[in-house]
């Protein structure tokens, strides 16, 4: 029972940074955000409630499983940070900041190497090609972003794709 005592640990430590990079980014630095891309989706609401459904096992699993009450209080706390995660990334918004680019997982503007915009089951979709990587990181966004996202990018001084 040992390793699973350090296998929640690092697990709980894992989403401990994810949420405190979050609220310092959200909360704490906030004169540096430079746009809010909102989640305005319909059926957002319902991809949440089904997706809580796996901090809300993890949180029994805790209660119910057979372990000492070091780990069991580790699974427990790590349930309900993952609900926290789960709830920032459904229903949370994007940033744009003077540094970097995201909802939960941020993308570093001076590792940007181009970005595009692009329409994806009628949704649109800013996409992102960093410099030395395999694929590119996407956000969800609305129509009537894509004009202020464009300003803003072109005074952080990242290229726009041009699609031929």
């Amino acid at each position: 029972m040992e390793s699973s005592f350090y296998s929640y640990g690092i697990l709980t430590l894992i989403c401990t940074l994810m949420i405190v990079n979050d609220l310092r980014r959200r909360v704490f630095a906030k004169d540096e955000i430079l746009y809010r891309i909102k989640n305005t989706k319909k059926m957002r609401m319902v991809f949440y409630t089904l997706g809580l459904s796996i901090p809300v096992v993890i949180v029994v699993a805790a209660i119910a499983l057979s372990y000492d009450l070091p780990t069991r209080l580790l699974v427990f706390f790590m349930g309900i940070e993952m609900a926290i995660l789960w709830t920032i990334m459904e229903l949370g918004d994007a940033l744009i900041t003077q540094t970097s680019i995201g909802k939960v997982w941020f993308t570093q503007i001076k590792a940007i190497e181009y970005y595009q915009f692009t329409e994806f089951k009628k949704q649109q979709y800013l996409i992102m090609k960093k410099s030395n990587a395999k694929r590119s990181e996407m956000i969800q966004i609305n129509l009537e972003d894509q004009i202020e996202i464009e300003k803003i990018m072109k005074k952080l001084e990242v290229s726009k794709k041009v699609v031929k």
